[in-house]
């Protein structure tokens, strides 16, 4: 099944081979930092890479997106977005597993296992993606808030040579908040510019 929906792009505009050519060419950064990790300091060789969930999540989202935008089908949309849901995980994975037990650590990553397969299959079956937008938000709000629990919130603080480093002082403290209000407005817009498709009439009011 074709997607009739663009995305920010006019569909074969500049190829007749990639549906969205920029949108497209530009996950291609996903792969490449994937795999300068995985072939970086740690790998033993060609067959031997450094591998984590965290470089495999990054390296699935941009062949997944590269596929989705290349083709615009269904099938590639849901490779897409589960790879989305699978990174942000892993990132939720590696916040709430920061400076604590092994026993909490092991419950926290069955959980994760657990649910993110569970909500895959009900997403599949359902084909509705203001579930997978509420899902993503959702993430993406608890990284946030770890993040910002362990950096500023939490008793006692990280050592002040850890928080105050030149990077730490040159990142905006509103970024991650500017990435998530991103995403709400992305996905309502998205919601938005299906519902008024002429080519989705039984969806307009």
């Amino acid at each position: 099944m074709i997607i009739l929906l663009s995305f920010c792009e006019e569909d074969y505009a500049v190829s007749a081979y990639l549906t969205e050519f920029i949108n497209s060419l530009t996950n291609l950064a996903y792969v490449y930092y994937a795999l300068r990790y995985m072939y970086g300091p740690g790998s033993r060789g060609l067959f031997a890479p450094k591998v984590d969930f965290m470089a495999v999540s990054l390296l699935l989202l941009g062949i997944g997106s590269f596929l989705f935008h290349a083709s615009m089908r269904q099938t590639m949309q849901f490779a897409d977005e589960l790879a989305m849901l699978g990174l942000t995980w892993s990132l939720l994975l590696g916040a709430l597993n920061i400076q604590r037990t092994s026993a909490y650590n092991k419950l926290v990553s069955v959980g994760l296992a657990v649910i993110f397969p569970l909500f895959s299959a009900f997403y599949i079956w359902t084909a509705n993606i203001l579930y997978h937008s509420i899902a993503f938000g959702t993430i993406l709000t608890l990284i946030v808030l770890r993040g910002h629990y362990l950096f500023h919130w939490r008793v006692p603080a990280f050592p002040a040579d850890k928080c105050h480093t030149p990077r730490t002082q040159e990142t905006p403290p509103c970024g991650p908040y500017t990435v998530v209000f991103a995403v709400m407005v992305c996905n309502v817009l998205n919601v938005k510019s299906t519902c008024m498709n002429p080519k989705y009439p039984d969806l307009i009011s």
